[in-house]
């Protein structure tokens, strides 16, 4: 399964469980600042949810933005 999650601040304990789960062939994550983020480095970046759909088949998408 591919995973996208989207937005880096509340993302971040996403990704961890996911990277956990180890449920996921590929794990994306997009937010506009993502060059700025150290943390995510086992998973493919963008800033723009967009170009992430374009380039990949994702079967679950994760919205993890500031309520």
């Amino acid at each position: 399964m591919n995973l996208l999650i989207v937005g880096s601040n509340f993302g971040l304990n996403h990704c961890k469980a996911a990277i956990k789960s180890k449920k996921f062939k590929k794990i994306s994550i997009c937010s506009p600042n993502i060059d700025n983020k150290k943390k995510f480095k086992l998973v493919a970046k963008y800033k723009n949810f967009k170009t992430a759909l374009d380039d990949n088949n994702f079967d679950m998408i994760s919205i993890v933005t500031t309520p």
